[in-house]
């Protein structure tokens, strides 16, 4: 989910690592008449639930580095919250709910 797709918007969805206080994301976008799709892992969170604060890394189609975020999940009742923070600076915001085992998001850059 690199931060130079601006002006765009996609969606997200996070499913619990294999690791307590782990979430592993598929997120896609269209942009420029093209789909991408990709994977990240976030790190640093709460074991078995989804609102907490992590570190994601996003990754490329070859599984190299493709853009770092502190992301920040806040539940109000059956919905969540997502802020992606760059330079400690919000750059992304998203909207989320469970979905079979997942949280399914609908996110934008600001």
């Amino acid at each position: 989910m690199n931060s130079n797709f601006e002006h765009t918007v996609g969606v997200v969805v996070y499913r619990y690592g294999e690791e307590p206080g782990t979430l592993d994301a598929d997120w896609a976008l269209s942009t420029q008449g093209h789909g991408i799709i990709r994977h990240g892992k976030a790190t640093g969170g709460p074991a078995g639930e989804y609102a907490g604060t992590y570190f994601i890394q996003y990754y490329d189609e070859m599984g190299g580095p493709d853009g770092s975020f502190e992301l920040e999940i806040t539940q109000v009742e059956s919905v969540y919250q997502l802020t992606w923070y760059e330079n400690a600076q919000p750059v992304i915001k998203g909207v989320g709910m469970l979905c079979e085992n997942a949280l399914v998001v609908g996110w934008s850059h600001l």
